[in-house]
């Protein structure tokens, strides 16, 4: 295990600028530290596809971003009003803030193009912003109390004659009475199993397909923040009477309340409440935030402290990434990261018709002749990649419709011609070719889940056996 940890704190005085504190997991020793600002709680957002860490600066309408690899300041990027949530799509492509007005805004990272904007996603602020594994799926949640669950491609189509059409979540739940104050997706896309924490004193565990509640589990205090291991053994919330709790995740009934006669259940050691927590890959350690100024790594086996990082001022995020991610980033010298334009961006106007003129810009349409060409049919539901395969409006249709006309007409022209039609793209095969990927890469990664699960088990059972032996 070579976990290290990024955790951003309240600072104040002569360390008012230092914003990211970088430090090994099991030895405590501070390994780097971004400086630029004050984060803002769920305002740290991890892109290691593009050596990328994006921090919204708490109060300030901006947003720092620095390379994972230096400790120099990469960008500042000015947005319109300030971020009270920031999250980055798994493969590094977009980046989502909220704001206290319940704006959601979703940009592409490398031009800076406004692909979403839905004004009054939520009544109330958003406090939380989490993707998917897959990045099918973009989760809110807010001050109203309320939950929705966006399809990615959905909110990508603000195009065209769909700008002034609202984007629909697919699932909103409102089963919560106080504000949402955390949000926790598992693993599996469209599969998976979503948690959301509430000062309501509860966890709700959701499905993702149906939209139905699994069940709710009830704490002696307020949640402040919540988080799984990753073969969801398990679940730990962090409260507002600075304890964390562990619950199994084995769960028979629709309503659990947690049970303090259950051995290895109860974290304590924070004085204040706590603000955010993270789970290591192998399960065995937790780290916890508290605005006593404390992040507490735990050993989840005992519930033992095994270290302790004074950051002398209220912790806002946590989160982990492995050393070799880190190290090994291929982030080039130039990376592009755009000026977040205000404006929504309409394809067609302009490629590169960024705000941003003091970095490279990657154009959205690069292949856009190939990609109107494809008439791959898609499920609504599951994100679609890059945005010059989103599906298109009537006007494209008909396009593509036309398009395939030609290309059959050709075809057949030098099919008669007994000439050879190499050039001619065959629709028919481009559309199998698509479909074969598609299934080959999913059952790749079910294989490679199921593995990781099995090992992982493996793993915690002879840590187990270990642990009988030596007691």
């Amino acid at each position: 295990m070579n976990d290290v940890v990024l955790s951003t704190a309240v600072t104040k005085g002569e360390k008012r600028d230092l914003c990211i504190h970088v430090w090994d997991l099991l030895s405590g020793v501070q390994i780097k530290a971004y400086k630029g600002g004050v984060a803002s709680p769920h305002g740290l957002a991890l892109c290691p596809p593009q050596g990328l860490i994006l921090c919204a600066q708490q109060g300030k309408p901006a947003i720092s971003v620095w390379n994972l690899r230096t400790e120099g300041l990469y960008r500042k990027i000015t947005l319109g009003q300030a971020a009270s949530a920031l999250a980055c799509s798994p493969d590094g492509v977009f980046c989502a803030a909220g704001s206290n007005n319940g704006r959601l805004n979703v940009w592409e990272i490398s031009s800076g193009h406004l692909f979403c904007q839905v004004e009054s996603a939520h009544y109330r602020g958003i406090n939380v912003i989490k993707f998917s594994d897959d990045g099918s799926y973009l989760v809110t949640g807010g001050d109203d109390a309320v939950v929705h669950v966006w399809a990615t491609n959905e909110l990508l189509k603000q195009t065209k004659k769909l700008i002034n059409k609202k984007p629909e979540p697919i699932h909103t739940w409102s089963s919560h009475s106080l504000p949402i104050t955390d949000i926790h997706i598992g693993f599996g896309g469209l599969t998976a199993r979503i948690i959301t924490a509430s000062k309501d004193h509860t966890c709700k565990i959701w499905n993702m397909i149906s939209g139905e509640l699994i069940s709710t589990v009830i704490f002696p205090s307020d949640v402040s923040s919540t988080c799984m291991d990753l073969i969801e053994q398990n679940l730990y919330a962090g409260c507002g009477n600075g304890k964390v709790y562990r619950v199994p995740m084995n769960l028979q009934s629709e309503n659990i309340r947690y049970d303090a006669k259950v051995e290895n259940s109860l974290f304590a050691g924070h004085s204040m409440p706590i603000t955010s927590l993270a789970c290591t890959v192998d399960g065995f350690h937790i780290v916890s935030g508290s605005e006593d100024g404390q992040a507490i790594v735990w050993e989840t086996a005992g519930c033992q402290c095994v270290r302790q990082y004074d950051h002398k001022s209220q912790v806002t995020n946590i989160a982990l990434i492995g050393r070799a991610e880190m190290q090994e980033s291929n982030m080039a010298s130039e990376v592009p990261v755009g000026a977040f334009e205000r404006r929504l961006f309409v394809p067609g106007d302009s490629v590169t018709h960024s705000e941003n003129t003091d970095v490279p810009v990657l154009a959205t349409y690069v292949h856009e002749e190939y990609a109107t060409q494809r008439t791959v049919i898609r499920d609504p539901r599951i994100y679609t990649g890059p945005i010059s395969c989103i599906e298109r409006d009537e006007e494209d249709q008909l396009c593509i419709q036309q398009m395939a006309s030609d290309t059959q007409s050709k075809t057949q022209k030098h099919e008669n011609e007994n000439e050879p039609s190499e050039s001619v793209p065959n629709m028919s095969k481009i559309v199998e070719a698509v479909k074969s990927e598609n299934q080959q890469w999913k059952a790749s990664a079910k294989h490679l889940y199921e593995l990781a699960s099995k090992a992982l088990l493996t793993t915690i059972d002879q840590q187990q056996d270990t642990d009988a032996t030596q007691s």
